[in-house]
């Protein structure tokens, strides 16, 4: 695992789900870091995240108001603090929204990507990672959209040979309770007495923060520049969620929304062929650069695909079942998340 000690890690979006995560592990796991910056437009959500530090703790972080729309705002903190590592989890994700707001989607999602670039090379940045979602492979929403034009402008960032920082991203399924994730709105609507379910067939990848932050790690640490890293996850049915919230809600079909599919991708076949395959990721080289040795990876056992392949979350061969996704849910937002056995 990547050394953070004596390091300074920005992290965009840091009041969400993955950067209280990231914050929470970087904290209780490297006793010498430098410092975790938030990053963040959202006062109130930095102030409760604040309040719930301890005081030896808040000593290795600091807070920062701004907005990834914002380039001279993210090259001055980036320059001031010296900062080495950015994770950049700032985005607009909620595909119903982004459907009836495009335009505010790439101001965030695609120009504010492009701040972090020019930014993180004119601070000299070591290393950066873009978190992306399964929904920017063969994408149909607006949201999808602006994550794989994000994807494409961190992997061409690489493209020149004296670039000073490293570009890679990291791309990934649905982190159940996290903003954007249809979780917390099941579990309103069970105590309501019914579940809204677009379609019967709907079915999603499922990661835990703590995978997502391990990904990120992996990414800072292995990353040469354009790679895309995409982990081996779980799949699950979005009607079996609903039945793990509360087995006994009735259950309203809805029909889908617009930009919404029936299952997600995080491999197709266009950018499956040569990856690479470890333990726990896979790998999709820059198409711009092939990798002349695999010896950075040794200990992940890494095996080089010839033939492409997709990697789908229907075709999935693990998959969580109803008491599985219980587990998720408890682990994730607590036994009252359950409605049917909070009652």
């Amino acid at each position: 695992m990547i050394d953070l000690n004596n390091k300074t890690v920005l992290v965009t979006g840091g009041t969400g789900s993955f950067g209280r995560a990231f914050l929470t592990y970087a904290l209780e796991n490297y006793p010498s870091l430098a410092r975790i910056i938030i990053f963040s437009r959202d006062e109130y959500k930095q102030h409760e995240l604040r309040t719930g530090l301890s005081k030896d703790k808040l000593s290795f972080v600091k807070f920062v108001i701004g907005d990834v729309r914002d380039l001279p705002r993210l090259t001055e903190v980036m320059e001031e603090e010296k900062v080495d590592f950015v994770c950049h989890a700032a985005a607009f994700k909620h595909v119903s929204i982004g459907e009836e707001n495009p335009g505010e989607f790439m101001k965030t999602n695609i120009q504010g990507s492009e701040n972090v670039i020019h930014a993180c090379k004119a601070a000299g940045v070591k290393k950066a990672v873009l978190l992306s979602t399964d929904k920017a492979v063969n994408p149909v929403s607006v949201y999808g959209t602006s994550k794989l034009y994000a994807e494409k402008l961190f992997i061409a960032a690489n493209k020149k040979d004296d670039a000073t920082t490293v570009f890679s991203v990291i791309r990934f399924g649905n982190l159940l309770g996290s903003r954007g994730s249809v979780l917390p709105l099941f579990i309103q609507k069970a105590r309501e007495g019914s579940i809204p379910i677009t379609d019967e067939r709907m079915n999603r990848f499922h990661i835990s923060n703590s995978e997502v932050v391990a990904l990120a790690l992996f990414a800072l640490e292995y990353s040469l520049g354009g790679e895309v890293v995409v982990p081996k996850m779980k799949s699950f049915k979005i009607i079996d969620l609903a039945k793990a919230v509360d087995s006994t809600c009735k259950l309203e079909l809805t029909g889908a929304k617009p930009g919404e599919k029936f299952h997600e991708e995080l491999l197709d076949e266009s950018n499956s062929k040569n990856v690479i395959e470890t333990d726990y990721y896979y790998i999709v080289p820059p198409p711009y650069k092939a990798f002349s040795t695999l010896d950075h990876l040794k200990g992940h056992n890494p095996v080089k695909h010839s033939r492409p392949f997709v990697y789908a979350s229907d075709t999935n061969f693990d998959w969580l079942s109803i008491e599985g996704l219980r587990k998720v849910i408890q682990e994730e937002l607590g036994n009252d998340a359950l409605v049917a056995s909070s009652r």
